[in-house]
């Protein structure tokens, strides 16, 4: 992720080319610039899977505490639960 934020603001500053055939496009059909566009599509792709939204995706407790949902199962508590996690991400 850090050569991606290294490589990210050079491919943005070079100058805009066709791709294929026609004119260089400076901007975007919306009116945003290509930058713009660009920092909200990084921004978007690492906020769809830091661990905390995604868990908040996943996981639910009923009110109650007796029963935890993950995704479509439901499992039935009877002792306390511990959530055990490893990887870079997990500090997150």
């Amino acid at each position: 992720m850090a050569a991606a934020l290294q490589v990210l603001p050079c491919l943005l500053r070079a100058p805009s080319r066709p791709l294929l055939w026609g004119p260089p496009v400076a901007r975007m059909t919306s009116g945003m610039a290509l930058a713009e566009q660009a920092r909200q599509l990084f921004d978007s792709a690492v906020g769809a899977v830091q661990p905390g939204p995604m868990l908040q995706r996943t996981l639910s407790l009923d009110p109650s505490g007796r029963q935890l949902k993950v995704r479509d199962r439901t499992f039935q508590l009877r002792e306390n639960l511990y959530l055990v996690g490893f990887g870079k991400a997990v500090l997150g």
